[in-house]
């Protein structure tokens, strides 16, 4: 009894320990791709190889294809789009309805599915993603939802301990996951997707403001008029896409760009 004790806190620590280590380093992320690749080792270490994010357009824009980002296999992800697959698809469509996460298998058992719905199920079991996990995001607004999906060649029943087991620590990760893509994305389209680059004087200027410092305070200490502070500042909310320069420090810390507040 004790070793089965000793065993079960050590595997405890072990899982709390991978969420610490995704919270701390996804904050540390500065693109999508290392908000990706630090997702992905931390679902690898709970036994799921593959994963997906999909932003799902509110329904008066469902003509949009679907934001996904995942290491599905390319040519599934492609297919999945070109055949608008989302609009079929049970974990995207009844997902939503569930309040937390949950199993495809059961909710495919649950739901009355059609001859299409299940033949993509068996295409997509052709490509390794037989059963899996799924994280239901609504958005505080209602304009769509995102659901973040992972797949393990595990079989059903041990499937179902992987959800008992890490459901909760897949959901927290996936929410955080979540909230830091859509920032990600949204500073990729003010980017074009190239790396922002803020100069040095507006690095200065906002890691002073950062620090509580005035236009007027921060020019003295830089040497230079508070209107060109001023005129850096707002340069800065451009990049970075806000409107408060409060705001563009916060998200500029999370980038890595200046030290946090």
């Amino acid at each position: 009894m004790v070793e089965s004790f000793t065993t079960l806190q050590g595997r405890t620590k072990m899982d709390n320990q991978i969420v610490s280590d995704f919270l701390v380093k996804s904050r540390q992320a500065t693109n999508l791709k290392e908000l990706k690749e630090i997702f992905e080792s931390a679902l690898k270490s709970m036994g799921f190889e593959f994963w997906a994010y999909q932003i799902v357009p509110p329904s008066h824009t469902q003509e949009k294809p679907p934001v996904i980002i995942a290491n599905y296999p390319e040519e599934w992800v492609a297919h999945y789009v070109e055949q608008s697959y989302n609009k079929i698809d049970t974990v995207i469509i009844e997902g939503p309805k569930q309040p937390l996460p949950f199993q495809w298998s059961s909710l495919n058992q649950q739901t009355q599915m059609s001859v299409k719905q299940k033949e993509f199920f068996n295409e997509a079991s052709e490509y390794g993603l037989r059963d899996g996990l799924g994280i239901p995001i609504p958005s505080a607004y209602g304009d769509g939802y995102s659901m973040a999906s992972m797949s393990s060649q595990a079989e059903p029943e041990e499937l179902e301990k992987l959800l008992k087991s890490y459901g909760s620590h897949i959901h927290l990760m996936s929410l955080t996951y979540h909230l830091l893509a859509k920032d990600l994305i949204e500073l990729d389209r003010i980017t074009d997707g190239k790396p922002l680059k803020l100069t040095p004087r507006e690095i200065e200027s906002l890691q002073w403001t950062a620090k509580g410092k005035s236009a007027w305070d921060i020019g003295k200490i830089l040497g230079i008029s508070d209107n060109a502070v001023k005129f850096y500042l707002a340069n800065t909310r451009t990049k970075l896409g806000v409107t408060s320069t409060r705001e563009a420090a916060i998200r500029a810390a999370i980038l890595g760009l200046i030290d946090p507040p």
